[in-house]
Order: structure tokens, then C-alpha cells, then sequence
């Protein structure tokens, strides 16, 4: 009993260490970010001591199945927080975001002025458009970037709170471990859904698509 508890233990921390290797908070420059995601990492641990000490039965393994999200949880907030940074300092973000909105007022100009062929105006014009309304869109994810990533480690937190009460309570809700399990499983998509945005998003400042002038 002891060797398989040492065991798991054993595996629980190498799990752990991997995670808090990979969340690198060295490379994150904003103190809130930072601080943020140590305290989700302090969180996670603790939800894994907390499964470590529990009985074996319905509890336990819906937490063991939820463990991998949670970890993924942590990981695209991390991805999302770097991708946040990123594209605050790229230069040519905040540029684009004030210059665009000219640029598209003359291309309106033109189009309404000219009697020839306007197919390579219009072309330009829907594309800028649509750069415009995308980088739009990225840039209300970025004002929103700090609140998404407070709620999402008072989220953690909660869940690492009703796990507690579970393991302390005589009798529980008979739904209570389903609702658990589904909020993991949505929070954490929704963070990756947002993850995936900003990488996107930056990714098109690295590699940019040319538009006719």
C-alpha cells in the first residue's frame, strides 16, 4: 500500500513539475499575468493533493478525468496571456488600428468618384474591411484580456472549493459531480477558444497577407 501510494505521489509531482516548467512565468512580463497564473498553479496543486487523499468512488474519478483539462486550462492561459503581450507590442497592431479606418475612407472615396474599372478597388476595399473588423474585434479581446484571466484563476479556485466541500460532505446534490465536471470542461475550452484567437491573430502580424495598395 505504501509503494502504491508513494507511486502515485511520485507521479502527481512529476505531472506537476512538468506543468510549472512549461508555464514558464519568467517569460511573462505583465506582474498581474504572473501573478494570476502562479496562483492558478498553486491552485491545481492543491486539487491534486486534495485527489490524492480522496476514497476511491464516483468523485475521484470525475476529478481524475477533469485533472488533464484543468492542466490544459492553465496552459492556454498561459498560451493567452503571452499571446496578449505579444500583441501589445507589436507596433504595427496599434498602427493598423488608427491608420485602417482612413485608409478605407479613401478607398470609399475612390470608389465613388471613378468612372473606369473599380474590380481592383472593390477587392482592396472588402479586404481592409475585413482587417479592420477582425483587428477590431482582437483588440476588445486585448482590453478584455486581464478580466478573462482573473476570472478564469477565481475559477480554478472555486472548483478547487466545491471539490473540498465534496470530500467533507455526508450527502451530495445528485447532479453536483456532472455540473462540476461540465464547467471544467467548458471553461476550459473557452480558454483555448481564446488562446487559439490571439495566436491567430499574431501569427497574421508575423506573416501578413499582401493587400494591394
Amino acid at each position: 500500500i505504501r509503494g502504491s501510494l508513494s507511486d502515485a505521489n511520485v507521479n502527481a509531482e512529476i505531472s506537476l513539475q512538468a506543468l510549472e516548467r512549461e508555464v514558464d512565468l519568467e517569460k511573462l512580463t505583465a506582474p498581474s499575468h504572473r501573478d494570476l497564473l502562479k496562483e492558478c498553479l498553486e491552485s491545481n496543486r492543491r486539487i491534486r493533493q486534495l485527489l490524492l487523499g480522496m476514497s476511491n468512488g464516483p468523485v475521484k474519478t470525475q476529478v481524475q478525468l477533469r485533472a488533464a483539462d484543468i492542466d490544459g486550462w492553465i496552459r492556454n492561459m498561459y498560451a493567452f496571456a503571452q499571446g496578449a503581450e505579444d500583441l501589445r507590442r507589436q507596433g504595427a497592431f496599434a498602427q493598423d488600428l488608427q491608420t485602417l479606418p482612413e485608409e478605407i475612407r479613401t478607398l470609399e472615396w475612390r470608389l465613388g468618384h471613378s468612372t473606369g474599372d473599380t474590380s481592383v478597388v472593390k477587392e482592396t476595399l472588402e479586404k481592409k474591411r475585413q482587417t479592420l473588423d477582425a483587428l477590431t474585434e482582437v483588440n476588445h479581446a486585448l482590453e478584455r484580456s486581464d478580466d478573462e484571466l482573473r476570472d478564469a484563476e477565481a475559477a480554478i479556485e472555486s472548483i478547487y472549493g466545491q471539490l473540498l466541500r465534496m470530500t467533507t460532505s455526508s450527502q451530495l446534490p445528485d447532479d453536483a459531480i456532472q455540473r462540476l465536471s461540465a464547467n471544467v470542461e467548458d471553461r476550459a475550452a473557452s480558454m483555448k477558444v481564446m488562446a487559439d484567437a490571439l495566436s491567430s491573430a499574431l501569427s497574421g502580424y508575423r506573416h501578413p497577407a499582401r493587400i494591394a495598395p
